[in-house]
């Protein structure tokens, strides 16, 4: 919402500056952006619905809570990367499957999943070029959550 509401053309741009004023619309412009992202940020939040979102998991010691209602959470989950067995992806280690464009492959692992009572899982490979948003926000319906390792070159 935040990024589509900065891309509209001149939404958040400050007055054309000319030599005499250049002070005087620079904190002007500083303040219009300023106004433009918190009304961003409030359109945004009464936009969405409020269970639109999984509530955060917390770590007290040794164990996770859930942020919302403090219950203990228990991870009941599992590696997904779902790779063919046979054809040309057969082979292949490092291909991302959560991306938008393979919906059509983990959207009906979502559901029995989550009727297995998977709680959470972890990405192997994630390519930060593409989208994840249909994956995410599918996961997060179903109450999944999901671990994206960060490599480190």
């Amino acid at each position: 919402m935040l990024r589509v509401i900065s891309q509209l053309p001149g939404l958040c741009n400050g007055l054309p500056t000319s030599p005499t004023s250049r002070f005087d619309s620079m904190a002007f412009g500083r303040s219009v952006r300023c106004l433009c992202a918190a009304s961003a940020l409030v359109l945004a939040l009464l936009w969405s619905p409020a269970d639109a979102w999984l509530p955060p998991i917390v770590a007290k010691g040794n164990k996770f809570f859930a942020s919302d209602s403090g219950a203990e959470f228990r991870v009941k989950g599992m590696a997904y990367y779902p790779r063919p067995n046979s054809g040309e992806l057969s082979t292949v280690d490092n291909y991302d499957w959560a991306a938008d464009d393979h919906e059509d492959i983990w959207k009906p692992h979502l559901k029995v999943l989550a009727d297995l009572g998977v709680n959470t899982l972890r990405l192997y490979s994630v390519d930060p070029s593409k989208s994840h948003d249909k994956f995410m926000c599918a996961c997060s319906e179903a109450g999944i959550y999901v671990l994206i390792g960060m490599a480190a070159p």
